[in-house]
């Protein structure tokens, strides 16, 4: 008995294995005969690496442009986004627009809002607000979430179009009741502030909770916001405290900062200066200079941390673009040692490329 099921079992995987590669045949097959859904599909996969081929983006571009050359408008959009972004091929811009100006052409509302976004940033075209409203006015219609957005955006700073903060809203709030966190965020934000919407701090904090849900970190420091100060909600610093944290977690900048803040001086929590500097360290690694500057101080000066004058002063030159910081490196009135400063700008070129190596 034990050996007819082991043989069963053997037949059965058998079968099955046959069926994948009929299948993964067929899609070659097919590619080859000129189709131009399966020379997509076999693009797609040799992008993510599925069917049993090996991932290779080169490939894949090549299948892409024989399926966009018969117009089929997956391949057309695809390709546009593999030159955006460098997929299997040197990124270019205008090899980029031109893509998506055929995607946008067929009246494609993903084309037409990366389309936009081209004549926004002037990115392989000429910049023009004016057009890239049109065009995501028109995703916009067809209930693009994007072009909702970017839409929202154009009218609360007029870009391209009149300025007109009850219209932004209005998009945010198509996006929102799309579970769009961004737009749910930005909705919030139109209560709260009363841009273009009457003032609702119970609303603002209401939208700001569903953008919480789905991890939106502008929205869980807002929330954090709202618990400290009672905006919208019972004031509660323990949950303000709690959203903050979550918020970090996250990357957010601000809040960051705070728990920083908060560790360091012993506002709202037990001090302690060393969780504060770490919090503070990881701002900074994420290339914030308002947290890069002051971790530079606290090295200098020995604050939560141990005393490190070349590592305080490679930290201070880092954030030294910004114009709001003195860059002591540059100041003879710090009079630091030749040396110092030799071995500063040393470490700060090694933080810099450590900093460049973890945005990629």
């Amino acid at each position: 008995m034990k050996k007819r099921y082991l043989i069963k079992t053997a037949c059965l995987i058998f079968v099955l294995g046959c069926s994948g590669c009929h299948k993964k045949s067929m899609l070659f097959v097919n590619a080859a005969t000129g189709n131009s859904d399966a020379q997509y599909r076999l693009a797609m996969e040799y992008f993510s690496g599925g069917v049993g081929v090996e991932k290779n983006p080169q490939k894949g571009l090549e299948w892409l442009k024989k399926s966009a050359a018969q117009g089929n408008q997956d391949a057309i959009l695809s390709l546009g986004l593999a030159y955006y972004t460098g997929s299997g091929v040197a990124r270019d811009f205008k090899e980029a627009t031109h893509w998506f100006q055929k995607s946008a052409d067929k009246a494609n509302p993903i084309g037409q809002n990366y389309l936009g976004v081209a004549y926004l940033k002037g990115q392989g075209v000429e910049g023009d607000a004016t057009m890239a409203f049109k065009l995501f006015s028109k995703s916009a219609e067809e209930g693009n979430v994007s072009a909702q957005l970017n839409l929202g955006f154009l009218y609360f700073f007029g870009e391209g179009v009149k300025m007109n903060k009850s219209e932004a809203a209005n998009w945010f709030l198509k996006a929102a009741e799309q579970n769009n966190s961004i737009g749910q965020y930005q909705l919030g934000n139109c209560y709260k502030n009363g841009d273009g919407l009457p003032q609702d701090l119970t609303e603002a904090a209401n939208w700001y909770s569903k953008a919480s849900e789905q991890g939106n970190s502008d929205a869980l420091f807002a929330l954090g916001e709202a618990y400290r100060f009672g905006q919208g909600v019972e004031l509660n610093n323990q949950k303000a405290f709690t959203y903050y944290e979550k918020s970090a977690a996250e990357g957010n900048f601000p809040a960051l900062r705070l728990l920083a803040d908060s560790y360091m001086s012993g506002n709202g929590v037990s001090q302690n200066q060393e969780k504060g500097i770490e919090f503070l360290k990881k701002a900074a690694e994420m290339g914030d200079p308002g947290s890069q500057y002051r971790l530079g101080m606290a090295y200098l000066h020995g604050l939560g941390v141990k005393k490190d004058v070349v590592e305080g002063l490679a930290w201070l030159g880092i954030a030294n673009p910004n114009p709001s910081f003195v860059n002591p490196l540059d100041a003879p009135e710090w009079h630091f040692p030749s040396d110092i400063i030799t071995k500063a700008k040393q470490r700060g070129v090694e933080l810099q490329k450590n900093l460049a190596s973890d945005t990629k």
